[in-house]
């Protein structure tokens, strides 16, 4: 019964945070669509963006989601350190886009290479989120179609 409750915990909190990624980066795509978007709101919603990512990387590396899953299902414990590796390059990937909004807000990059970039970005986060997702329904779906 508590290991349910605190199944049901993780779950919950996982799917917050990834509804609150998907809500920012819904509003970055939004921004990116216009013709000339507002340097100041793209820097906002990046800074959020990273804000939340970065929070979210720490969660999972400490205690969080990839630390549950190698818990629950030591095998796929290889996959779940190449994701938690994949947080590195993506916190760079980040602070890159920050100072990239900071060019562009100040004239010195097209808005063009900003959106490139930060497209890219997006895509890899969600592939990452995605592969994540992947691996913590095997760890429990595999965990619970053995207990029958």
């Amino acid at each position: 019964m508590i290991q349910e409750a605190l199944n049901h915990q993780f779950f919950e909190m996982m799917r917050r945070e990834h509804r609150e990624l998907t809500d920012v980066i819904g509003t970055l795509r939004e921004q990116l669509q216009e013709k000339v978007p507002a340097a100041e709101a793209l820097r906002l919603s990046i800074t959020k963006l990273a804000d939340l990512a970065l929070g979210h990387f720490e969660h999972e590396e400490h205690g969080g989601y990839l630390c549950e899953v190698i818990e629950q299902a030591p095998r796929l414990s290889e996959r779940a350190e190449t994701l938690k590796a994949q947080h590195a390059t993506m916190r760079d990937d980040l602070s890159q886009l920050v100072e990239l909004v900071d060019q562009v807000a100040a004239g010195q990059m097209s808005v063009n290479k900003l959106r490139e970039n930060l497209n890219a970005f997006l895509r890899s986060l969600l592939d990452h989120e995605s592969a994540e997702n992947e691996l913590v329904q095997e760890a429990y779906t595999d965990d619970i179609g053995s207990k029958d």
